[in-house]
């Protein structure tokens, strides 16, 4: 009879269950609640998340109605809006009273819309229109004020000019000898305006010095040219261009000949 083969096996019987490893790790010692915490912090997080954006969004929608004027139904304007804030503000003149006008206004127009619209704006919406609100009024303010100072500038410069027609009729008149008076008048004049920096009142009172006395010159030159000479050897007439007294030299010249010739010509 043939002898059936055997085998021996090398496997022993076990109680160890199949297992799947994992990095997961229980900390047995913790309670449910507190093993959830990093669950919850990051639910709570996106929720804050998710809220701001929601709320970035309405406000910038919000604030595209705040530019434009509010109307009720027979046309008139009821509330200004931000452009005819800004534009009203550039026309003042002066600094302070633009800030001042732009600030009182801007104060109405966000207190227009947070008595009719801020009812219908959550928490998380309310503060972002707040930020955005003031933060745009910040940059149009800026625009408004350095309009302003433009304005004060230009107004200045129109009261200075209109002081330099007098003072240069003055100079006319009373001649050379008023010169250093009318030079020092024109340098307070400038000089104190705190509306101009220290470069513009430089070139402002050279100018104003360099018409002025050219103008006394020119009028010599034409109607008393003898005494032009005389100021012009005395140096009187040192500010204006070189080019200039030159050409008023010839022209004095001229004036005494046609004199010359009329004394020839006279019984």
């Amino acid at each position: 009879m043939p002898k059936i083969p055997t085998f021996t096996s090398e496997r022993s019987i076990t109680t160890a269950a199949p297992t799947v490893e994992s990095n997961l790790q229980l900390n047995v010692n913790r309670t449910p609640a507190s093993a959830l915490e990093p669950v919850g912090d990051f639910l709570q997080k996106s929720y804050i998340e998710e809220k701001t954006t929601e709320a970035n969004n309405k406000s910038y929608k919000l604030l595209n109605s705040f530019y434009e004027d509010k109307k009720d139904d027979q046309g008139n304007v009821i509330q200004k809006g931000w452009l005819t804030i800004a534009s009203e503000g550039k026309k003042k003149n002066s600094p302070t009273e633009a800030s001042e006008y732009y600030d009182s206004e801007v104060d109405k127009l966000y207190n227009y819309y947070k008595v009719n619209t801020s009812q219908n704006l959550n928490n998380f919406e309310k503060k972002a229109l707040e930020r955005k609100f003031y933060a745009t009024s910040g940059l149009l303010k800026t625009k408004v004020i350095e309009e302003a100072r433009i304005n004060l500038m230009v107004e200045t410069k129109k009261v200075d000019d209109d002081f330099f027609v007098k003072e240069s009729l003055l100079l006319k008149e009373l001649g050379p000898q008023y010169i250093e008076q009318y030079k020092a008048n024109i340098n307070n004049k400038i000089g104190s305006n705190t509306t101009y920096d220290d470069g513009t009142k430089k070139i402002m009172i050279t100018e104003y010095t360099e018409k002025g006395v050219e103008f006394l010159a020119t009028s010599m030159a034409n109607n008393e040219p003898q005494q032009f000479k005389i100021a012009r050897s005395n140096g009187d007439f040192d500010d204006v261009d070189a080019a200039k007294i030159l050409e008023l030299e010839a022209v004095a010249d001229d004036v005494i000949k046609k004199q010359k010739y009329q004394t020839l010509l006279s019984p």
